[in-house]
């Protein structure tokens, strides 16, 4: 008994020198996540999106062509009611564009977002948020990175939550809680870097 004592003892100092070594990776990715989507120029992806607007919850399917010194849209691709509506994105500015007409939407709970918003939301807090929690996890069978990102709006905390491909550093699921509650889950279908 003394003996396996003896030697669980001698091993903690190995298992905690793991366990930060396997922090600082993590912290270290977490940095160049950061780094590659501050100084991203382009990117395109096709999301899965789920709005919860308290009362209902509406999917949808969206097209986001990211340029970062330039006109950024999104594209409604489903559902069908709303295919082809188009939101562009400049200096902070968001339009939603249908037929040439200018239409207004509501904004998700505690957000100050609409769904057209969200993945440009996330693209910032990637970029340039505050990463108040990271760590490694297995995704469907894909290992990855998991970063919570939190911040505040109109008094309500927004925590987005990101799990990127470990290699890669690309989206594969995402999602935006506002006081607790979420109001977007999104998976990206396809990503590419410009």
């Amino acid at each position: 008994m003394k003996r396996r004592l003896l030697g669980l003892l001698l091993m903690l100092p190995f298992c905690l020198l793991w366990a930060s070594c396997h922090r600082q990776e993590t912290v270290t990715a977490t940095n160049d996540v950061a780094a590659l989507y501050a100084a991203l120029e382009s990117a395109t992806t096709q999301a899965t999106l789920s709005a919860d607007f308290g009362d209902r919850v509406i999917e949808f399917t969206l097209r986001y062509d990211f340029v970062r010194d330039g006109v950024s849209t999104v594209e409604i691709l489903a559902p069908e009611e709303v295919r082809g509506i188009k939101a562009t994105i400049e200096a902070g500015r968001t339009e939603l564009i249908y037929d040439g007409l200018i239409l207004e939407t509501g904004s998700l709970p505690g957000t100050g977002l609409t769904p057209a918003d969200a993945l440009p939301a996330m693209f910032r807090a990637w970029g340039s948020g505050y990463a108040a929690s990271t760590g490694r996890e297995t995704l469907d069978g894909e290992a990855c990175l998991h970063v919570v990102y939190k911040s505040t709006v109109g008094g309500v905390e927004i925590e987005q939550n990101a799990w990127f491909a470990a290699d890669t550093f690309k989206p594969l699921k995402a999602e935006t809680m506002a006081g607790g509650r979420r109001v977007i889950a999104c998976v990206f279908d396809t990503f590419t870097f410009g």
